[in-house]
């Protein structure tokens, strides 16, 4: 059995819906998806954060703490949903507002954490 996990990735990629249908045609049992930033109406951001905010252990020296930035978007859950369907899966479970991955001051964004099992 093969299982699909992405967390808070979706909204960087360039297509992330055609990722998502390829990556459910080589995956056998279940797909989860978390930290994810959901609206249905397409929006774009530019989110930032201090550079030692993203990833874990020690600094490399030389490196001093900075800000960046990096483009961000939202998802629409209900074509990921759609897509999990075309491909053989259905939403086994729904998980609201835990862990997302909602950008600084996005009111119109919300949160989920989605698991899709092969029917």
């Amino acid at each position: 059995m093969t299982v699909f996990y992405s967390s808070g990735t979706l909204q960087y990629l360039e297509d992330p819906y055609g990722l998502w249908a390829e990556a459910l045609r080589k995956t056998i049992g279940y797909a989860f998806l978390a930290r994810n930033a959901f609206s249905e109406t397409q929006s774009f951001r530019v989110q930032h954060s201090m550079l030692f905010d993203n990833g874990a252990g020690p600094i490399p020296e030389g490196f001093e703490n900075a800000v960046t930035r990096y483009p961000h978007r939202t998802i629409s859950e209900g074509k990921l949903v759609q897509i999990a369907e075309e491909n053989g899966f259905e939403l086994a479970q729904r998980f609201p507002d835990r862990n997302s991955g909602l950008a600084q001051g996005a009111a119109d964004m919300y949160g989920a954490d989605l698991l899709f099992r092969r029917i």
